[in-house]
């Protein structure tokens, strides 16, 4: 059994080292009609291949990706327009950020696995400046208040 396996082991790593539109040419001579043995090989290589398109993308990217489309469809969302932060959760799952909408600010959930924002924040009024999770993600705080602007004249400067 362990010769077995290190046929295996030695023949898929071979076939690996080759470009993938050569390797049924490679695995039908290498496998010389063993059958078993050429499934298995199938079946190994493509587990590789698999393995290695799962983390194809870092995490992050696909936040980036997801956050961008959002924005598109709805820049007033954008938490970026602002210079506002986005902080990872602690699992790594998701994104939070803020987002102004209709002039009130509330913080966004973002999943990095594509479902759909979750508003976190349910205000109805104001503006939030800045935002931290504690370290064990159970609490969240943040400054908020309104924005006022104004216009000033100041003359004579020399």
């Amino acid at each position: 059994m362990i010769e077995r396996w290190e046929q295996i082991d030695q023949l898929f790593h071979s076939a690996l080292d080759r470009e993938a539109g050569e390797r049924a040419a490679f695995l039908a001579q290498a496998c010389k009609g063993d059958e078993s043995l050429r499934q298995e090989l199938e079946s190994l290589i493509g587990s590789h291949e698999q393995s290695e398109s799962f983390i194809e993308k870092p995490a992050g990217d696909i936040a980036a990706e997801l956050l961008s489309a959002r924005f598109d469809a709805e820049p007033e969302m954008n938490p970026l327009s602002n210079n506002q932060k986005l902080q990872w959760a602690r699992d790594g799952r998701s994104v939070y950020y803020i987002a102004l909408t209709n002039g009130v600010s509330n913080i966004w959930r973002q999943p990095v696995d594509g479902s759909p924002p979750a508003q976190v924040t349910q205000f109805t009024t104001g503006h939030i400046f800045n935002f931290a999770y504690s370290s064990d993600g159970e609490q969240l705080a943040l400054s908020r208040g309104s924005l006022d602007s104004d216009v000033v004249l100041i003359k004579n400067l020399d």
